[in-house]
């Protein structure tokens, strides 16, 4: 069953539990956090920037560069903006004395937020994918027990995406 439910118009709603919410949340704020370190240099540092703004010309340095110096700003503002839409949709507050981290809501998304969504979902899934040493969709990544958790995100993340996708095409 899908946490998503196509409505008429174009809207989307979204059923997932608080904690569900929560961690979604939790994930974009990292990943807004990530891209506001990137700088050109550390896109070579770190491989899941280089993931998420990849080398235009790899084998040619100086065009890679003039590439990256007109598309880099663009592309990590939107990135960063989506993630920032879907951060700010799924935040809950576990403080707050009527959160129930069981408690299933149903959330309803515009078609520009579904789309970040959808963006977002895509960015957090090629970052837990370095992370975790996953290149292909039959990789199974890093088998080390202390990544558990990270990979059932990872899995997660992508039953979220299709449902996603699904219920966009429907």
């Amino acid at each position: 069953m899908s946490a998503f439910r196509a409505e008429p118009g174009g809207t989307m709603i979204v059923s997932l539990a608080s904690s569900e919410r929560m961690l979604l949340a939790r994930l974009a704020e990292d990943l807004e956090s990530l891209l506001e370190a990137s700088e050109p240099q550390q896109n070579q540092r770190d491989p899941a920037l280089a993931r998420l703004l990849p080398d235009a010309y790899p084998g040619d340095p100086e065009a890679s560069a003039e590439f990256s110096r007109f598309t880099r700003p663009e592309l990590l503002g939107h990135k960063h903006a989506n993630a920032a839409i879907v951060r700010e949709l799924f935040d809950c507050d576990p403080d707050d004395p009527d959160y129930d981290s069981d408690e299933l809501g149903d959330l309803t998304l515009s078609p520009a937020q579904a789309g970040a969504l959808l963006r977002t979902l895509s960015d957090l899934r090629l970052t837990l994918a370095t992370r975790l040493g996953i290149e292909a969709d039959e990789d199974e990544g890093d088998p080390a027990p202390e990544l558990d958790f990270s990979r059932r995100v990872y899995w997660w993340l992508g039953y979220l995406q299709e449902g996603l996708v699904t219920a966009l095409d429907a």
